[in-house]
């Protein structure tokens, strides 16, 4: 009776064991470092999709990946088809959940995403945290086909650089492709995605190349982070420039530090000053008054003096006032940039409407059937307190001999 009561459990483990049904033998896979989806340049009424993937070494170099990209293109008339026709070209399997970065092409946003949005929530095999950029002025294909400096694909490589330019100059906020189907989704909010481009001097960002049937690199072109996309609804309807996206970060940074300000002395308007972002904050409140909406929003920070090009003594106590009020000004121009471009575009990037339904529910009942007729015309205050609480290693000037 023992002996049959221990077969009889050592049966049922076998039925409960998951095994490894699913497994994929690493040589028989491809690892996608990004994707991206466009119109089709080439074939009215279709789409593109572009993977970049990680080329395996050769035998005898111990598994390292290859420096460059490869960069697959399928086309068809569903985001789906479009990928899977890859296969049709690849020897292997893509492990489309390694990709780290998804770059939307411009023409898709500024149709409809539609098709996108539902691709991208059904599908399981996509990471909600992947990276997503909107492809300015190029198709995904030519920008997954660049290459950057330092690194064998751009793929992983956008992630790193929007959080560093973050920490360091403060202009974009990343978004992750779950941030950016929330905000879509949400009532009160519309989303912003940053945008990459391409140029041909990198010094000299105006200078940007216009779009080719094409779909690889040009010798000679850089990759750049270049403005943010604006959408309502399933399109995308503009987007702000740098300023105006500092602005936006000030209002929707998802970390509250880093960054930098400069801006010319209030000593002496020739001279240029740096001042580095240690914290900050920011709120919004709606105000209602006889019918009229007035947004109050209160921004505090802290500064450290990090640099000058001139000789006036910019941190005694007497200037000290001047120096965090001029900080405050240039603060709240860049703010006041963005509400204007938001307001201008009719598209709620900044979340208002979601802050009056969480402040005030019954206002919000009575606003949201007819908000975007009067989200251009709600007013806004913005107070700025600026601390200056410390100046780098040596709080006095440089001593030139006479």
């Amino acid at each position: 009776m023992r002996r049959l009561l221990i077969i009889s459990s050592l049966i049922a483990l076998l039925f409960s064991c998951s095994g490894c049904w699913e497994q994929k033998e690493l040589n028989t896979t491809a690892i996608v470092t990004a994707w991206g989806v466009d119109l089709s340049v080439k074939q009215n009424g279709y789409l593109d999709f572009s993977a970049q993937l990680a080329q395996p070494g050769q035998p005898g170099e111990s598994g390292q990946i290859r420096a460059g990209n490869l960069v697959l293109t399928g086309t068809g008339l569903s985001i789906t088809e479009s990928a899977r026709r890859i296969m049709l070209r690849l020897p292997r399997l893509p492990l489309w959940a390694q990709a780290s970065t998804c770059i939307l092409g411009e023409n898709l946003a500024l149709q409809d995403l539609t098709g996108f949005y539902n691709f991208a929530v059904r599908n399981r095999v996509i990471r909600p945290d992947t990276n997503l950029l909107i492809a300015k002025n190029a198709t995904p294909a030519r920008i997954l086909n660049t290459t950057m400096p330092l690194v064998s694909n751009s793929g992983r490589a956008f992630v790193v650089m929007e959080e560093t330019q973050e920490k360091q100059l403060g202009i974009y906020v990343p978004v992750s492709l779950n941030d950016f189907l929330i905000d879509a989704a949400t009532p009160g909010i519309e989303p912003a995605v940053p945008q990459v481009t391409l140029v041909a001097n990198p010094e000299n960002p105006v200078n940007k190349i216009s779009q080719q049937e094409n779909n690889q690199s040009q010798p000679g072109e850089k990759l750049i982070l270049s403005g943010t996309a604006v959408f309502k609804g399933t399109k995308m309807v503009g987007s702000l420039d740098e300023t105006e996206s500092r602005g936006y970060r000030w209002l929707n940074s998802r970390i509250h530090k880093g960054g930098l300000i400069t801006m010319s002395s209030p000593l002496n308007p020739g001279e240029t000053i740096s001042l580095e972002i240690i914290e900050f904050s920011s709120s919004s409140q709606p105000e209602f008054n006889q019918g009229q909406i007035t947004m109050k929003i209160e921004v505090s920070t802290g500064l450290t003096f990090y640099e000058e090009d001139g000789t006036s003594p910019i941190l005694t106590p007497e200037t000290r006032s001047l120096l965090q009020k001029q900080a405050a000004q240039e603060i709240q121009r860049e703010i006041t940039a963005c509400i204007s471009k938001s307001q201008s575009l009719n598209s709620d990037i900044l979340g208002w409407g979601r802050t009056i339904y969480q402040n005030q529910p019954h206002q919000w009942e009575r606003l949201s059937p007819t908000w975007y007729q009067t989200f251009p015309h709600i007013n806004s205050q913005i107070d700025v307190q600026v601390r200056v609480v410390r100046a780098g290693l040596d709080p006095k000037i440089f001593q030139f001999k006479e």
